[in-house]
């Protein structure tokens, strides 16, 4: 691609260096033109999409606040296990096994 300055193509006829054939200034300016056209489309795809990005973001953080308010909402309400505090974020697994008790429940022997 051919890159000239603006100031050769504005004063192409008094430029003492630069002598072109009108056919050249036209096929330049129209090269120039196309260039210009995909860099102002390039950007405003780039502008969408980082919109779209800081959408999903603010949407994954009230998600995530969303979750963070139920699960201390879950704490409270739950009582504690032997020794075992429920303070861990995540709040949708089971306790591992060794922190369940070992003794059978008593309601089953009446």
């Amino acid at each position: 691609m051919i890159s000239l300055c603006s100031f050769c193509l504005a004063n192409h006829s008094t430029h003492p260096l630069v002598s072109f054939h009108p056919k050249v200034l036209q096929i330049v300016q129209q090269e120039q033109t196309k260039r210009t056209a995909l860099e102002a489309r390039l950007h405003s795809q780039l502008l969408l999409q980082s919109e779209s990005m800081v959408a999903m973001e603010l949407k994954l953080l009230r998600i995530e606040a969303k979750v963070a308010h139920r699960d201390s909402r879950f704490q409270r309400r739950q009582p504690n296990i032997g020794n075992i505090t429920t303070t861990t974020a995540i709040t949708d697994r089971l306790p591992p096994i060794a922190a369940t008790p070992s003794t059978p429940n008593r309601s089953d022997e009446e």
